[in-house]
């Protein structure tokens, strides 16, 4: 057996190496597939406070509504791939965190009293 590993490992280096950092990758995104799933399963987290450390994404999760349902209402558009808090965004737009969370909570309740559209 170890001569056969041996041999493959003279032989086949590159590849061995290829799939030792592709079964990485793999296990990476695995476990990070179970963390967010088990995190968002837990009832804990639906329906949560809004708090000036969250971010519309996050609120939006939690209510189980569109991202852009959440943006929209506070009048702010998402920056790609910079995620800011409801802190940030009333900083830049010269509004409160009250101002922004009732905004929030005023989209929630709308979205959820509309019935969702059929789909064909």
């Amino acid at each position: 057996m170890r001569q056969t590993i041996a041999s493959f490992w003279r032989d086949h280096r590159t590849l061995l190496l290829a799939f030792g950092a592709t079964l990485a990758v793999t296990l990476y995104f695995m476990v990070r597939l179970i963390v967010v799933t088990l995190y968002w399963a837990n009832p804990a987290h639906h329906d949560v406070t809004i708090a000036a450390w969250m971010t519309p994404g996050y609120i939006a999760r939690s209510y189980q509504l569109a991202p852009h349902v959440l943006f929209e209402a506070i009048g702010y558009g998402p920056a790609p791939g910079d995620p800011r808090s409801l802190r940030q965004i009333a900083d830049e737009t010269g509004r409160s965190v009250d101002d922004i969370a009732e905004a929030i909570r005023t989209a929630i309740a709308t979205a959820r009293a509309t019935p969702p559209a059929a789909t064909p």
